[in-house]
């Protein structure tokens, strides 16, 4: 078995997703006994039938389901069986790709099947198409909510670019065409919360932020100037500061905070000195701050800690 997906928290338990080499896939709840884990669904795994999670809200899971009949599309799970239950979809439009919750309980969701971006808003029966026709190529990618708004990585016709969009239809429109032409100036985008706005990466090679509009939409900071970038991941927010990986010639794959500005964007760790990387990953916000894992010649992989300062950026553990 792998297992997939993360686990997701429901009442008194958790969800989480198995792929099995005899039988498919499995959605289960367990609260860490044998009598309390349960199959809640599954999909053969054959003719590419799957179940993936999309995220939680409210103490449900949402996943996308495809498989035989009146099986396909999004669900919903509170953790038990008669709490499963398919929202919406079918064999024309089966496959949701990217899920995103407003505080107000609505979501936005897409569908790559279609290429059609939806609202749902909280309470209602149905959800409202805003954007899609199966004759374009419209491509609906990553997710983000900022306010009432909602961040997208989505291709309209020249390439998949940061765009916007409101509950309305065919609101979906680009916000920064960050390559201009058919070429594409996002593609498997991050996106992260940060601040009052996003902060976000993909094939641009440098982090950028924006509050959703044109105006607010900016590069952070250059920290690699050329073509190739400081390709900048894993964004975390703790406290007031933004913390992520990048990657530099003269010193590698290292940890770098900002305060959203290009000035207040420093490199924090140098480990390993010269181009040899720290790797920092396994991020986690923590008292203003991150913990994280990073990689020296000595220590190897250990548990360390930053208060967003190279003085307070520390081993915090060393295990062996």
């Amino acid at each position: 078995t792998v297992f997939k997906d993360g686990a997701w928290p429901v009442s008194d338990g958790i969800v989480g997703v198995v792929r099995m080499e005899v039988g498919g896939i499995r959605l289960f709840r367990t609260d860490g006994t044998p009598e309390g884990t349960t199959v809640l669904a599954f999909a053969s795994s054959v003719e590419a039938n799957r179940i993936e999670v999309l995220g939680a809200h409210a103490g449900n899971v949402f996943f996308n389901r495809v498989g035989g009949d009146e099986t396909f599309g999004l669900w919903e799970t509170d953790g038990t069986l008669e709490g499963t239950r398919h929202r919406w979809g079918d064999q024309d439009t089966p496959i949701v790709t990217a899920l995103e919750f407003l505080p107000s309980g609505s979501l936005y969701f897409g569908s790559q099947t279609n290429g059609t971006l939806y609202y749902w808003p909280a309470g209602a029966a149905a959800p409202i198409h805003l954007e899609g026709d199966s004759s374009t190529d419209l491509f609906i990618g990553e997710l983000i909510g900022v306010g009432d708004l909602l961040v997208a990585e989505a291709n309209k016709g020249s390439g998949r670019e940061l765009c916007i969009a409101s509950p309305d239809p065919g609101s979906l429109n680009v916000l920064r065409d960050l390559m201009p032409g058919d070429e594409d100036g996002l593609s498997g985008a991050q996106f992260a919360p940060f601040r009052d706005g996003v902060v976000f990466a993909g094939r641009t090679p440098e982090s950028w932020f924006t509050d959703g509009t044109d105006a607010g939409t900016r590069m952070v900071c250059d920290i690699n100037p050329g073509p190739m970038g400081s390709n900048p991941y894993r964004f975390t927010e703790s406290g007031d500061l933004l913390f992520f990986s990048a990657l530099t010639q003269q010193y590698g794959q290292e940890l770098w905070v900002s305060d959203g500005t290009e000035a207040g964007t420093r490199r924090l760790t140098d480990v390993n000195p010269g181009v040899a990387s720290t790797d920092p990953y396994a991020f986690c916000a923590f008292k203003g701050g991150l913990l994280f894992t990073a990689h020296d010649a000595i220590r190897g992989e250990e548990l360390w800690f930053s208060d967003g300062t190279r003085e307070g950026t520390r081993l915090l553990y060393e295990c062996m």
